[in-house]
């Protein structure tokens, strides 16, 4: 049961924005958007609820696997806390900042207590049932998405009527456009059901592993070859990807497809370098193309980069990225600049601290995955690595953009991991 409550709470999440704008019939925006928030998180924290109900018998195992990782990311939002008080921050800007920029890891922490006691109910069945879920929701979003962006250009007065606005720029909280145009030339670009087209970059750059393996292995479809299914995917993935042109999504998932098929490019350097040239080429060629974006991200990195050495001990939550759009100060257009500023080079440090432990976690288990001959210790080892792939992406989109805001992507990133996380754990402990 709790399975089928996490997807349906996925489910709900990959409709946010689609909510969000229906709700106008009855709401402002704002309004909306808010009461969409705030029961997206009621919901979640429901679902962990429940299952602290249902697993208070199991604690005990659990919080001894996780302890330490619990008591850093406490640690964390203490500091981050503390600091913003200090300096007399309101509430809502504490809240708001933790949102914003650390609510992944309380996700994440909080979906492996989940996984753990679904885990125990499940048994042996929790990881292929939950990934025969998780995967036909991804591809459910990635083909709903594409009718959606083409419904929305043959009867734009039919979403007019739904409160889209006509093609625009992307503004914080605003009704959204039918599809966005940005710089000097109107750039097109396209957001399908997500709320603006970096979203659903982020969403593409992250799925690029899950993507690749899942297409290799998975799919039994009696009237379709696997070659020929697969084949179909991918090329609607990097359809979707090469139209939505944001670079650092781009380079996310040049970098994962090397990582993917590293023993294959070792032993075919010819064919490498010739692709290599033709990546950086063309990233160039893009670069050069959207000249005003590029240096928009400089001059924002940059100023950054001015506020950091101007106060090396940071400013307090909700002081830099979206905050601007609120009375922030500097948009910095990177998310470790914005936890620079924000909660200082100690609470940067202990952001670091936590990401290692849970890493040094991870590692663990693989260590004792690859050592068992067990079906399922396979399969989750094969699952495991492009979830891990998947957080290269998100760690890279990162170095350009606020990427951890994004509860679309928070989501339906963390709590997937979190639950395969606690279930390689549990398959640990019982010597599966």
């Amino acid at each position: 049961m709790i399975l089928e409550l996490v997807i349906w709470f996925l489910a709900f999440v990959s409709l946010n924005h689609l909510f969000s704008v229906f709700l106008n019939y009855w709401l402002v925006w704002n309004e909306s958007f808010l009461l969409i928030g705030v029961l997206k998180d009621l919901l979640r924290w429901g679902i962990v609820i429940f299952s602290l109900i249902v697993g208070r018998n199991y604690f005990r195992e659990y919080r001894h696997s996780f302890r330490k990782n619990w008591i850093l990311l406490f640690v964390l939002l203490g500091f981050a806390v503390w600091i913003s008080w200090l300096y007399g921050t309101s509430s809502f800007a504490i809240l708001m900042g933790l949102k914003y920029w650390l609510w992944y890891l309380i996700i994440l922490m909080s979906a492996t207590f989940v996984g753990y006691v679904a885990s125990q109910k499940e048994n042996h069945l929790f990881l292929e049932k939950f990934m025969s879920y998780f995967w036909k929701l991804v591809l459910w979003i990635l083909v709903f998405g594409l009718i959606w962006q083409v419904f929305k250009h043959l009867f734009p007065d039919l979403f007019f009527s739904f409160w889209y606005w006509p093609v625009g720029d992307f503004i914080f909280w605003e009704q959204p456009p039918l599809y966005y145009r940005t710089g000097p030339w109107w750039f097109p670009r396209l957001s399908w059901i997500f709320s603006w087209p970096n979203n659903y970059g982020y969403f593409l750059a992250s799925m690029v592993a899950l993507f690749v393996s899942y297409s290799k292995k998975t799919f039994q479809i009696r009237w379709v070859s696997r070659r020929e299914l697969s084949f179909a995917i991918l090329f609607l993935f990097a359809l979707s990807l090469i139209r939505w042109l944001s670079r650092a999504a781009i380079l996310a998932s040049v970098l994962i497809l090397f990582s993917i098929f590293y023993s294959y490019f070792i032993n075919r350097k010819k064919i490498f370098f010739w692709l290599l040239f033709i990546f950086f080429f063309g990233l160039s060629a893009l670069s050069y193309y959207k000249g005003w974006s590029s240096w928009e991200h400089f001059s924002a990195t940059l100023n950054g980069v001015q506020f950091v050495f101007a106060h090396v001990f940071g400013y307090w939550l909700w002081f830099s990225g979206p905050a601007v759009h609120f009375g922030g100060k500097v948009l910095p257009e990177n998310y470790y600049l914005q936890l620079l500023i924000d909660i200082w080079i100690v609470g940067f440090w202990l952001w670091i601290a936590f990401i290692c432990s849970f890493f040094h976690t991870i590692k663990g288990l693989f260590s004792y995955m690859k050592k068992s001959e067990n079906a399922h210790t396979i399969l989750w080892l094969s699952v495991m690595k492009s979830f891990l792939f998947w957080w290269v992406a998100l760690l890279v989109i990162g170095m350009f953009l606020h990427v951890f805001e994004d509860s679309m992507v928070n989501y339906l990133f963390f709590v997937p991991f979190g639950l395969l996380v606690w279930y390689a754990q549990y398959l640990k402990n019982n010597r599966l």
